[in-house]
Protein backbone atom coordinates (compact mmCIF):
# COMPACT_ATOMS: atom_id res chain seq x y z
CA UNK A 1 0.00 0.00 0.00
CA UNK A 2 1.63 3.55 -1.34
CA UNK A 3 1.84 6.26 1.46
CA UNK A 4 -0.63 8.34 -0.61
CA UNK A 5 -3.20 5.07 -0.30
CA UNK A 6 -2.24 4.54 3.34
CA UNK A 7 -3.49 8.64 3.59
CA UNK A 8 -6.72 8.07 2.22
CA UNK A 9 -7.89 4.82 4.20
CA UNK A 10 -6.89 6.71 7.60
CA UNK A 11 -8.69 10.04 6.30
CA UNK A 12 -11.87 8.37 5.35
CA UNK A 13 -11.89 6.58 8.82
CA UNK A 14 -11.31 9.40 10.64
CA UNK A 15 -14.25 11.16 8.01
CA UNK A 16 -16.58 8.15 9.61
CA UNK A 17 -15.42 8.74 12.91
CA UNK A 18 -16.08 12.03 13.23
CA UNK A 19 -19.39 12.21 11.89
CA UNK A 20 -20.26 9.59 13.41
CA UNK A 21 -20.12 11.17 16.94
CA UNK A 22 -23.00 13.29 17.16
CA UNK A 23 -25.15 9.83 16.25
CA UNK A 24 -23.32 8.00 18.79
CA UNK A 25 -23.63 10.53 21.05
CA UNK A 26 -27.40 11.51 20.71
CA UNK A 27 -28.53 7.54 21.22
CA UNK A 28 -26.56 7.48 24.22
CA UNK A 29 -27.85 10.28 25.66
CA UNK A 30 -31.79 9.59 24.52
CA UNK A 31 -31.06 6.26 26.15
CA UNK A 32 -29.45 7.57 29.00
CA UNK A 33 -32.40 10.25 29.38
CA UNK A 34 -34.89 7.59 29.03
CA UNK A 35 -33.73 6.06 32.34
CA UNK A 36 -35.64 8.46 34.74
CA UNK A 37 -38.40 7.99 35.59
CA UNK A 38 -38.38 10.99 38.70
CA UNK A 39 -39.19 14.44 38.32
CA UNK A 40 -41.26 16.49 35.32
CA UNK A 41 -43.34 14.66 33.15
CA UNK A 42 -43.57 11.00 34.71
CA UNK A 43 -45.13 8.57 31.90
CA UNK A 44 -44.24 4.68 32.86
CA UNK A 45 -46.48 1.28 33.48
CA UNK A 46 -47.34 0.79 36.48
CA UNK A 47 -48.99 -3.00 36.23
CA UNK A 48 -49.83 -5.74 38.16
CA UNK A 49 -51.48 -9.05 37.17
CA UNK A 50 -54.66 -10.03 38.56
CA UNK A 51 -56.19 -13.56 39.39
CA UNK A 52 -59.55 -12.63 39.38
CA UNK A 53 -60.92 -13.07 43.42
CA UNK A 54 -57.52 -14.08 44.24
CA UNK A 55 -57.89 -12.46 47.53
CA UNK A 56 -61.39 -13.69 48.06
CA UNK A 57 -62.70 -10.51 48.54
CA UNK A 58 -64.30 -9.70 44.99
CA UNK A 59 -67.77 -11.96 45.40
CA UNK A 60 -69.60 -8.74 44.89
CA UNK A 61 -69.61 -4.99 43.45
CA UNK A 62 -68.28 -3.50 46.60
CA UNK A 63 -65.46 -6.29 47.24
CA UNK A 64 -64.54 -5.53 43.73
CA UNK A 65 -64.55 -1.71 44.22
CA UNK A 66 -62.58 -2.16 47.08
CA UNK A 67 -59.76 -4.38 45.80
CA UNK A 68 -59.23 -1.47 43.08
CA UNK A 69 -59.25 1.16 45.47
CA UNK A 70 -56.05 -0.37 47.10
CA UNK A 71 -54.75 -0.66 43.67
CA UNK A 72 -55.55 2.90 42.31
CA UNK A 73 -53.94 4.39 45.94
CA UNK A 74 -51.00 2.70 44.55
CA UNK A 75 -50.72 4.05 41.35
CA UNK A 76 -51.41 1.24 39.45
CA UNK A 77 -52.29 2.64 36.02
CA UNK A 78 -52.33 -0.82 34.73
CA UNK A 79 -53.89 -4.36 35.09
CA UNK A 80 -53.78 -7.62 33.24
CA UNK A 81 -56.74 -9.67 34.31
CA UNK A 82 -56.92 -13.02 33.77
CA UNK A 83 -59.36 -13.71 31.46
CA UNK A 84 -59.00 -17.33 30.25
CA UNK A 85 -57.75 -19.62 33.49
CA UNK A 86 -57.85 -22.80 33.21
CA UNK A 87 -59.73 -23.38 30.65
CA UNK A 88 -62.47 -20.98 31.92
CA UNK A 89 -63.70 -17.58 31.01
CA UNK A 90 -64.08 -14.55 33.43
CA UNK A 91 -66.90 -13.61 31.76
CA UNK A 92 -70.19 -15.01 30.25
CA UNK A 93 -68.55 -16.33 26.92
CA UNK A 94 -70.61 -18.18 23.70
CA UNK A 95 -67.04 -20.26 23.58
CA UNK A 96 -65.97 -21.04 26.77
CA UNK A 97 -67.19 -22.00 29.69
CA UNK A 98 -67.70 -19.13 32.66
CA UNK A 99 -65.44 -19.96 35.91
CA UNK A 100 -66.95 -22.61 37.75
CA UNK A 101 -66.18 -20.13 41.25
CA UNK A 102 -68.40 -17.08 39.80
CA UNK A 103 -71.32 -18.68 39.37
CA UNK A 104 -72.63 -17.79 42.61
CA UNK A 105 -71.63 -14.88 42.94
CA UNK A 106 -73.86 -11.29 42.36
CA UNK A 107 -72.15 -8.47 40.27
CA UNK A 108 -75.56 -6.70 41.10
CA UNK A 109 -76.39 -4.75 37.38
CA UNK A 110 -73.10 -6.20 35.88
CA UNK A 111 -73.79 -9.32 33.82
CA UNK A 112 -70.33 -11.21 35.25
CA UNK A 113 -66.90 -10.54 37.09
CA UNK A 114 -65.15 -9.35 33.96
CA UNK A 115 -67.94 -6.77 33.24
CA UNK A 116 -67.68 -5.18 37.04
CA UNK A 117 -64.17 -4.64 36.93
CA UNK A 118 -63.66 -3.50 33.57
CA UNK A 119 -66.40 -0.80 34.30
CA UNK A 120 -65.02 0.07 37.84
CA UNK A 121 -61.32 0.34 36.73
CA UNK A 122 -62.20 2.90 34.03
CA UNK A 123 -64.06 5.13 36.41
CA UNK A 124 -60.87 4.84 38.25
CA UNK A 125 -58.37 5.42 35.36
CA UNK A 126 -56.78 1.88 35.53
CA UNK A 127 -56.63 0.86 32.25
CA UNK A 128 -57.18 -3.18 31.66
CA UNK A 129 -55.25 -5.76 29.29
CA UNK A 130 -57.17 -8.97 29.50
CA UNK A 131 -54.58 -12.20 30.48
CA UNK A 132 -54.97 -15.16 28.49
CA UNK A 133 -53.21 -18.38 28.89
CA UNK A 134 -53.61 -19.25 25.15
CA UNK A 135 -52.35 -23.26 25.30
CA UNK A 136 -52.51 -23.79 29.26
CA UNK A 137 -55.80 -25.10 30.82
CA UNK A 138 -54.63 -26.24 33.92
CA UNK A 139 -54.18 -29.35 35.95
CA UNK A 140 -57.91 -30.91 36.18
CA UNK A 141 -60.29 -32.52 34.05
CA UNK A 142 -62.55 -30.21 32.32
CA UNK A 143 -64.81 -28.96 29.73
CA UNK A 144 -61.46 -29.50 27.42
CA UNK A 145 -60.46 -32.66 28.41
CA UNK A 146 -64.26 -34.30 28.26
CA UNK A 147 -65.02 -32.87 24.96
CA UNK A 148 -61.96 -32.23 23.18
CA UNK A 149 -59.30 -34.90 23.40
CA UNK A 150 -57.91 -34.71 20.19
CA UNK A 151 -56.71 -30.79 20.92
CA UNK A 152 -54.84 -31.87 24.01
CA UNK A 153 -50.95 -31.94 23.99
CA UNK A 154 -49.01 -35.22 24.00
CA UNK A 155 -45.84 -36.45 26.11
CA UNK A 156 -43.26 -38.31 24.32
CA UNK A 157 -44.96 -40.87 26.63
CA UNK A 158 -48.29 -40.82 24.71
CA UNK A 159 -49.90 -38.76 28.05
CA UNK A 160 -51.81 -35.48 28.01
CA UNK A 161 -49.97 -35.19 31.36
CA UNK A 162 -47.01 -33.10 31.10
CA UNK A 163 -44.00 -32.96 33.90
CA UNK A 164 -44.26 -29.28 34.38
CA UNK A 165 -46.41 -28.52 37.02
CA UNK A 166 -46.92 -31.74 38.08
CA UNK A 167 -49.04 -33.10 35.41
CA UNK A 168 -50.05 -29.26 33.39
CA UNK A 169 -52.72 -29.87 30.66
CA UNK A 170 -51.91 -27.35 27.49
CA UNK A 171 -53.44 -27.31 24.11
CA UNK A 172 -51.71 -28.17 20.63
CA UNK A 173 -49.97 -25.47 19.20
CA UNK A 174 -50.09 -27.44 16.15
CA UNK A 175 -53.57 -28.00 15.56
CA UNK A 176 -55.28 -25.67 13.10
CA UNK A 177 -58.73 -26.13 15.04
CA UNK A 178 -56.91 -25.06 18.46
CA UNK A 179 -55.44 -22.37 16.54
CA UNK A 180 -58.69 -20.93 15.12
CA UNK A 181 -60.93 -21.54 17.87
CA UNK A 182 -58.76 -19.48 20.96
CA UNK A 183 -58.69 -16.48 17.63
CA UNK A 184 -62.43 -16.82 17.60
CA UNK A 185 -62.38 -16.13 20.91
CA UNK A 186 -60.33 -13.13 21.74
CA UNK A 187 -62.07 -11.85 18.80
CA UNK A 188 -65.00 -12.31 20.83
CA UNK A 189 -63.46 -10.96 23.71
CA UNK A 190 -62.38 -7.80 22.50
CA UNK A 191 -66.10 -7.26 21.07
CA UNK A 192 -67.59 -7.71 24.23
CA UNK A 193 -65.50 -5.39 25.84
CA UNK A 194 -64.34 -2.30 23.79
CA UNK A 195 -62.45 -0.32 26.96
CA UNK A 196 -60.12 -3.60 27.00
CA UNK A 197 -57.22 -2.17 25.96
CA UNK A 198 -55.46 -5.63 24.50
CA UNK A 199 -54.70 -8.97 25.09
CA UNK A 200 -51.37 -10.19 27.36
CA UNK A 201 -50.37 -13.51 25.93
CA UNK A 202 -49.23 -15.80 28.56
CA UNK A 203 -48.45 -19.46 27.98
CA UNK A 204 -47.83 -19.10 24.37
CA UNK A 205 -45.64 -21.84 24.45
CA UNK A 206 -45.04 -25.60 25.11
CA UNK A 207 -44.54 -27.20 28.15
CA UNK A 208 -40.75 -26.89 29.65
CA UNK A 209 -39.14 -30.07 28.22
CA UNK A 210 -35.87 -30.98 26.52
CA UNK A 211 -34.62 -34.55 24.60
CA UNK A 212 -35.22 -36.47 27.39
CA UNK A 213 -38.67 -35.63 28.49
CA UNK A 214 -40.07 -34.21 25.60
CA UNK A 215 -44.06 -33.08 24.69
CA UNK A 216 -45.59 -31.91 21.31
CA UNK A 217 -46.06 -35.17 20.19
CA UNK A 218 -49.57 -35.25 18.61
CA UNK A 219 -51.34 -36.85 15.05
CA UNK A 220 -51.67 -33.24 14.30
CA UNK A 221 -48.36 -32.38 14.58
CA UNK A 222 -46.42 -35.32 13.54
CA UNK A 223 -48.30 -35.82 10.32
CA UNK A 224 -47.53 -31.84 9.57
CA UNK A 225 -44.00 -32.22 10.59
CA UNK A 226 -43.66 -35.09 8.25
CA UNK A 227 -45.39 -33.83 5.55
CA UNK A 228 -42.48 -30.81 5.65
CA UNK A 229 -39.73 -33.19 5.66
CA UNK A 230 -41.18 -36.09 3.31
CA UNK A 231 -41.21 -38.68 5.85
CA UNK A 232 -43.73 -41.98 4.74
CA UNK A 233 -44.98 -43.32 7.32
CA UNK A 234 -47.52 -42.78 10.39
CA UNK A 235 -46.48 -43.08 13.86
CA UNK A 236 -47.37 -43.65 17.79
CA UNK A 237 -45.85 -41.16 20.08
CA UNK A 238 -43.62 -43.06 21.84
CA UNK A 239 -42.55 -44.16 17.83
CA UNK A 240 -42.30 -40.88 16.43
CA UNK A 241 -40.14 -39.85 19.57
CA UNK A 242 -38.15 -42.63 18.91
CA UNK A 243 -37.24 -41.68 15.54
CA UNK A 244 -36.40 -38.60 15.73
CA UNK A 245 -33.73 -39.19 17.97
CA UNK A 246 -32.41 -41.94 15.82
CA UNK A 247 -32.07 -39.93 12.89
CA UNK A 248 -31.09 -36.87 13.86
CA UNK A 249 -34.24 -34.84 13.60
CA UNK A 250 -34.41 -33.38 17.31
CA UNK A 251 -32.78 -29.72 15.96
CA UNK A 252 -35.80 -29.57 13.63
CA UNK A 253 -38.52 -30.95 15.68
CA UNK A 254 -37.54 -27.86 18.30
CA UNK A 255 -37.70 -25.43 14.97
CA UNK A 256 -41.21 -27.02 14.02
CA UNK A 257 -42.99 -26.98 17.48
CA UNK A 258 -41.20 -22.85 17.86
CA UNK A 259 -42.62 -22.17 14.66
CA UNK A 260 -46.27 -23.31 15.38
CA UNK A 261 -46.06 -20.88 18.50
CA UNK A 262 -44.80 -18.09 16.03
CA UNK A 263 -47.57 -19.08 13.69
CA UNK A 264 -50.07 -18.26 16.11
CA UNK A 265 -48.64 -15.29 17.43
CA UNK A 266 -48.96 -13.63 14.13
CA UNK A 267 -52.22 -15.17 13.32
CA UNK A 268 -53.80 -13.45 16.56
CA UNK A 269 -51.35 -10.25 15.39
CA UNK A 270 -53.58 -10.57 12.22
CA UNK A 271 -56.89 -10.62 13.64
CA UNK A 272 -56.40 -7.91 15.96
CA UNK A 273 -54.91 -5.65 13.66
CA UNK A 274 -57.78 -6.08 11.00
CA UNK A 275 -60.82 -6.14 13.71
CA UNK A 276 -59.63 -4.03 16.12
CA UNK A 277 -56.97 -2.13 15.18
CA UNK A 278 -56.22 0.22 18.26
CA UNK A 279 -55.96 -2.76 20.79
CA UNK A 280 -52.46 -3.75 21.93
CA UNK A 281 -50.69 -7.33 22.16
CA UNK A 282 -48.28 -7.92 24.86
CA UNK A 283 -46.76 -11.34 25.72
CA UNK A 284 -45.30 -12.66 29.14
CA UNK A 285 -42.23 -13.97 28.19
CA UNK A 286 -39.29 -15.61 29.97
CA UNK A 287 -35.59 -13.26 29.32
CA UNK A 288 -33.25 -15.56 28.54
CA UNK A 289 -34.03 -16.16 24.63
CA UNK A 290 -32.00 -19.37 23.67
CA UNK A 291 -33.07 -21.46 26.82
CA UNK A 292 -36.93 -20.20 25.89
CA UNK A 293 -36.44 -21.29 22.55
CA UNK A 294 -35.00 -24.73 23.71
CA UNK A 295 -37.36 -25.55 26.08
CA UNK A 296 -40.34 -23.44 25.36
CA UNK A 297 -40.07 -23.20 21.54
CA UNK A 298 -40.52 -19.21 22.06
CA UNK A 299 -38.73 -17.34 19.54
CA UNK A 300 -40.16 -13.84 20.60
CA UNK A 301 -36.97 -12.25 18.94
CA UNK A 302 -38.72 -13.33 15.66
CA UNK A 303 -41.55 -11.85 17.27
CA UNK A 304 -40.38 -8.58 18.16
CA UNK A 305 -38.58 -8.04 14.94
CA UNK A 306 -41.83 -8.93 12.75
CA UNK A 307 -43.42 -6.41 14.59
CA UNK A 308 -46.12 -8.75 16.13
CA UNK A 309 -46.58 -7.65 19.87
CA UNK A 310 -46.84 -3.96 21.20
CA UNK A 311 -45.37 -4.58 24.77
CA UNK A 312 -43.11 -7.40 25.62
CA UNK A 313 -43.18 -7.99 29.73
CA UNK A 314 -40.28 -10.36 30.78
CA UNK A 315 -41.08 -12.19 33.32
CA UNK A 316 -37.27 -11.64 35.37
CA UNK A 317 -38.50 -13.19 38.74
CA UNK A 318 -35.28 -12.57 40.80
CA UNK A 319 -34.56 -11.00 43.87
CA UNK A 320 -31.35 -10.46 43.46
CA UNK A 321 -30.85 -6.82 41.93
CA UNK A 322 -27.68 -7.68 40.07
CA UNK A 323 -29.40 -10.92 38.44
CA UNK A 324 -32.20 -8.86 37.65
CA UNK A 325 -30.15 -5.73 36.63
CA UNK A 326 -28.14 -8.28 34.06
CA UNK A 327 -31.44 -9.77 32.94
CA UNK A 328 -33.44 -6.66 32.37
CA UNK A 329 -30.46 -5.15 30.22
CA UNK A 330 -30.18 -8.08 27.89
CA UNK A 331 -34.11 -7.53 27.29
CA UNK A 332 -33.74 -3.70 26.62
CA UNK A 333 -31.41 -4.22 24.31
CA UNK A 334 -33.89 -6.25 22.31
CA UNK A 335 -36.66 -3.71 22.64
CA UNK A 336 -36.21 -0.82 20.43
CA UNK A 337 -39.13 -1.99 18.63
CA UNK A 338 -41.82 -2.57 21.28
CA UNK A 339 -42.37 -1.33 25.01
CA UNK A 340 -40.68 -3.14 27.57
CA UNK A 341 -42.17 -3.67 31.45
CA UNK A 342 -40.38 -6.10 33.80
CA UNK A 343 -42.07 -8.61 35.57
CA UNK A 344 -41.18 -8.42 39.01
CA UNK A 345 -41.55 -11.27 41.79
CA UNK A 346 -40.55 -9.04 44.93
CA UNK A 347 -44.28 -8.45 46.36
CA UNK A 348 -45.32 -11.95 45.60
CA UNK A 349 -41.63 -13.19 47.37
CA UNK A 350 -42.63 -10.64 50.53
CA UNK A 351 -39.53 -8.87 50.05
CA UNK A 352 -38.83 -6.29 52.07
CA UNK A 353 -39.90 -2.14 50.80
CA UNK A 354 -35.50 -1.29 50.99
CA UNK A 355 -35.53 -4.45 48.07
CA UNK A 356 -39.12 -3.61 46.54
CA UNK A 357 -37.38 0.05 46.01
CA UNK A 358 -34.32 -1.17 44.59
CA UNK A 359 -36.15 -2.93 42.31
CA UNK A 360 -37.91 -0.27 40.75
CA UNK A 361 -34.61 1.82 40.79
CA UNK A 362 -32.82 -1.22 38.49
CA UNK A 363 -36.03 -0.63 36.04
CA UNK A 364 -35.32 2.88 35.54
CA UNK A 365 -31.40 2.08 35.46
CA UNK A 366 -31.86 -0.42 32.67
CA UNK A 367 -34.40 1.62 30.18
CA UNK A 368 -37.24 -0.46 31.20
CA UNK A 369 -40.78 1.52 30.30
CA UNK A 370 -42.57 0.29 33.35
CA UNK A 371 -43.28 -2.85 35.70
CA UNK A 372 -45.62 -5.19 36.38
CA UNK A 373 -45.97 -6.79 39.89
CA UNK A 374 -47.01 -10.71 39.72
CA UNK A 375 -49.59 -10.74 41.28
CA UNK A 376 -52.10 -8.22 42.37
CA UNK A 377 -52.64 -10.16 45.95
CA UNK A 378 -49.42 -9.98 47.43
CA UNK A 379 -49.41 -6.39 46.91
CA UNK A 380 -52.71 -5.23 48.42
CA UNK A 381 -53.07 -7.29 51.19
CA UNK A 382 -49.63 -5.84 52.21
CA UNK A 383 -50.16 -1.98 53.40
CA UNK A 384 -46.72 -1.38 53.36
CA UNK A 385 -46.49 -2.05 49.73
CA UNK A 386 -49.63 0.13 49.05
CA UNK A 387 -48.27 3.02 51.07
CA UNK A 388 -44.41 2.43 49.60
CA UNK A 389 -45.90 3.04 46.57
CA UNK A 390 -48.43 5.19 47.15
CA UNK A 391 -45.24 7.49 48.15
CA UNK A 392 -43.47 7.09 44.81
CA UNK A 393 -46.19 7.32 42.76
CA UNK A 394 -49.41 8.50 44.47
CA UNK A 395 -49.40 11.98 42.88
CA UNK A 396 -47.64 11.36 39.63
CA UNK A 397 -49.16 11.16 36.07
CA UNK A 398 -51.03 7.88 35.20
CA UNK A 399 -50.33 7.88 31.57
CA UNK A 400 -48.87 5.19 30.19
CA UNK A 401 -46.01 4.82 27.58
CA UNK A 402 -48.16 3.26 25.09
CA UNK A 403 -50.54 5.76 25.03
CA UNK A 404 -52.20 8.20 22.49
CA UNK A 405 -49.34 10.32 20.95
CA UNK A 406 -51.48 13.42 21.96
CA UNK A 407 -51.51 11.90 25.77
CA UNK A 408 -48.13 11.45 25.82
CA UNK A 409 -47.74 15.44 24.84
CA UNK A 410 -50.05 16.54 27.83
CA UNK A 411 -48.16 14.03 30.25
CA UNK A 412 -44.78 15.53 29.31
CA UNK A 413 -44.43 18.74 27.33
CA UNK A 414 -46.93 20.59 29.22
CA UNK A 415 -45.84 19.94 32.78
CA UNK A 416 -42.31 20.76 31.27
CA UNK A 417 -43.06 24.11 30.03
CA UNK A 418 -44.84 24.56 33.30
CA UNK A 419 -41.56 23.73 35.31
CA UNK A 420 -39.34 26.02 33.04
CA UNK A 421 -41.80 28.84 33.23
CA UNK A 422 -41.29 28.24 36.96
CA UNK A 423 -37.48 27.98 36.79
CA UNK A 424 -36.74 30.97 34.55
CA UNK A 425 -37.72 29.62 31.04
CA UNK A 426 -40.34 30.77 30.55
CA UNK A 427 -39.94 32.35 26.88
CA UNK A 428 -37.74 28.94 26.20
CA UNK A 429 -40.88 27.49 26.76
CA UNK A 430 -43.12 28.85 24.55
CA UNK A 431 -41.10 28.45 21.77
CA UNK A 432 -40.70 25.08 23.06
CA UNK A 433 -44.25 23.94 22.51
CA UNK A 434 -44.30 25.90 19.50
CA UNK A 435 -41.20 23.66 17.96
CA UNK A 436 -43.39 20.63 18.89
CA UNK A 437 -46.78 21.54 17.70
CA UNK A 438 -46.52 19.14 15.09
CA UNK A 439 -46.21 16.36 17.11
CA UNK A 440 -49.21 17.44 19.35
CA UNK A 441 -51.34 17.14 16.20
CA UNK A 442 -50.47 14.35 14.70
CA UNK A 443 -52.52 11.38 14.09
CA UNK A 444 -50.14 8.48 15.01
CA UNK A 445 -52.29 6.13 12.71
CA UNK A 446 -51.06 7.81 9.59
CA UNK A 447 -47.49 7.13 9.34
CA UNK A 448 -46.31 10.71 7.60
CA UNK A 449 -48.25 12.60 10.12
CA UNK A 450 -46.47 10.28 13.01
CA UNK A 451 -42.79 11.37 11.19
CA UNK A 452 -43.29 14.75 10.64
CA UNK A 453 -44.26 14.92 14.68
CA UNK A 454 -41.12 12.29 15.56
CA UNK A 455 -38.84 14.48 13.49
CA UNK A 456 -39.78 18.13 14.81
CA UNK A 457 -39.05 16.41 18.22
CA UNK A 458 -35.55 14.76 17.23
CA UNK A 459 -34.59 18.47 15.92
CA UNK A 460 -35.15 20.04 18.74
CA UNK A 461 -33.64 17.15 21.15
CA UNK A 462 -30.67 16.68 18.80
CA UNK A 463 -30.03 19.80 17.50
CA UNK A 464 -31.39 23.17 19.09
CA UNK A 465 -32.37 21.87 23.00
CA UNK A 466 -30.05 24.89 24.33
CA UNK A 467 -32.01 27.27 22.08
CA UNK A 468 -34.80 27.05 24.55
CA UNK A 469 -33.27 26.17 27.85
CA UNK A 470 -30.45 27.12 29.76
CA UNK A 471 -27.96 25.03 31.43
CA UNK A 472 -29.30 24.76 35.11
CA UNK A 473 -32.62 23.23 33.21
CA UNK A 474 -30.70 21.09 30.60
CA UNK A 475 -30.77 17.74 32.29
CA UNK A 476 -34.47 17.52 33.31
CA UNK A 477 -35.24 18.77 29.58
CA UNK A 478 -33.35 15.74 28.57
CA UNK A 479 -35.13 13.65 30.90
CA UNK A 480 -38.42 14.41 29.78
CA UNK A 481 -38.13 14.77 26.27
CA UNK A 482 -35.83 11.85 25.78
CA UNK A 483 -38.82 9.49 27.30
CA UNK A 484 -41.26 11.14 25.04
CA UNK A 485 -39.04 10.19 21.97
CA UNK A 486 -38.26 6.87 22.87
CA UNK A 487 -41.92 6.36 23.21
CA UNK A 488 -43.21 7.72 20.03
CA UNK A 489 -40.05 6.14 17.98
CA UNK A 490 -41.59 2.70 19.04
CA UNK A 491 -44.60 3.82 18.36
CA UNK A 492 -43.50 5.00 14.68
CA UNK A 493 -42.10 1.22 14.30
CA UNK A 494 -45.38 -0.09 15.86
CA UNK A 495 -47.30 1.42 12.81
CA UNK A 496 -44.30 1.07 9.82
CA UNK A 497 -44.84 -3.45 11.33
CA UNK A 498 -48.69 -2.76 11.03
CA UNK A 499 -48.59 -1.75 7.30
CA UNK A 500 -46.89 1.97 7.51
CA UNK A 501 -44.80 2.90 4.66
CA UNK A 502 -42.83 5.23 6.34
CA UNK A 503 -39.15 4.57 7.28
CA UNK A 504 -38.21 4.72 11.13
CA UNK A 505 -36.95 7.83 12.61
CA UNK A 506 -36.12 10.05 9.52
CA UNK A 507 -32.91 11.87 10.36
CA UNK A 508 -34.01 15.93 10.13
CA UNK A 509 -31.72 18.30 8.13
CA UNK A 510 -29.78 20.20 10.80
CA UNK A 511 -31.03 23.93 10.91
CA UNK A 512 -28.85 26.69 10.67
CA UNK A 513 -27.60 27.83 14.41
CA UNK A 514 -29.62 30.86 15.17
CA UNK A 515 -28.62 33.89 17.33
CA UNK A 516 -29.84 32.91 20.41
CA UNK A 517 -28.93 36.11 22.29
CA UNK A 518 -28.27 35.88 26.15
CA UNK A 519 -29.20 32.14 25.84
CA UNK A 520 -26.87 29.53 26.66
CA UNK A 521 -25.82 28.10 23.76
CA UNK A 522 -24.74 24.59 22.53
CA UNK A 523 -21.50 23.34 23.94
CA UNK A 524 -20.81 20.71 21.51
CA UNK A 525 -19.79 23.21 19.29
CA UNK A 526 -17.79 21.36 16.50
CA UNK A 527 -18.93 18.28 17.05
CA UNK A 528 -22.90 19.04 15.75
CA UNK A 529 -23.32 17.05 12.33
CA UNK A 530 -22.06 20.00 10.24
CA UNK A 531 -19.31 20.64 12.25
CA UNK A 532 -18.13 17.34 12.37
CA UNK A 533 -17.91 16.96 8.77
CA UNK A 534 -16.74 19.83 8.68
CA UNK A 535 -13.60 19.62 11.36
CA UNK A 536 -13.20 16.14 9.27
CA UNK A 537 -12.33 17.90 6.50
CA UNK A 538 -10.00 20.64 7.98
CA UNK A 539 -7.97 17.71 9.14
CA UNK A 540 -7.87 15.99 6.45
CA UNK A 541 -6.87 18.73 4.41
CA UNK A 542 -4.27 19.64 6.80
CA UNK A 543 -2.87 15.53 6.69
CA UNK A 544 -3.09 15.90 3.03
CA UNK A 545 -0.52 18.84 2.87
CA UNK A 546 1.78 17.61 5.04
CA UNK A 547 1.81 14.50 3.36
CA UNK A 548 2.86 16.35 0.15
CA UNK A 549 5.49 18.41 1.61
CA UNK A 550 6.80 15.04 2.92
CA UNK A 551 6.61 13.58 -0.87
Amino acid sequence: MTEFTKFLAVSALLVCLLTGVVTMSFDKEIAFASQSADGVGVVSARGVWHRPDDTGTEKDVAGVCAFLDKLQRAGVNLVFLETFYHGMAMYRSTLVPYYTKFQSYNYGEYADYMSCFVAEADKRGIEVHAWVEDFYIGIEENYFTKNLPEWLLVTDKGSTRNTEGGGYIFLDPANAEVKNYLVSFYDELLTAFPTVAGLNLDYIRYPVSDQGDDTGYTQAAITAFCGQNNIDGSFTATEFAAYVKKNGLYSAWVDFRAAQVTDFVRTVFRSVRTKHPDKLLSTAIFPEPSLSYNTKKQDFGKWIEKGYIDIVTPMAYYDNPDTLKNALAEMSADCDKCFCYAGLSATYHNLSNAAVTRQLEVCNETGMDGFVFFGAKSLVENDNYVELLHKRFGTVSSVTPHATVGKLYEATVTPLADYLDKNGDGDGADELVAALDKLKTCNEYDAESLAEGVKALRLVVKYNLSQYVSEQNLDVTKQCLGKLYRFVSVKQSRLEARGGSQPVDPEPTPPVEPDNGNKDTDKKGCFGTVGASGLALVMLLAAYSVATKKR
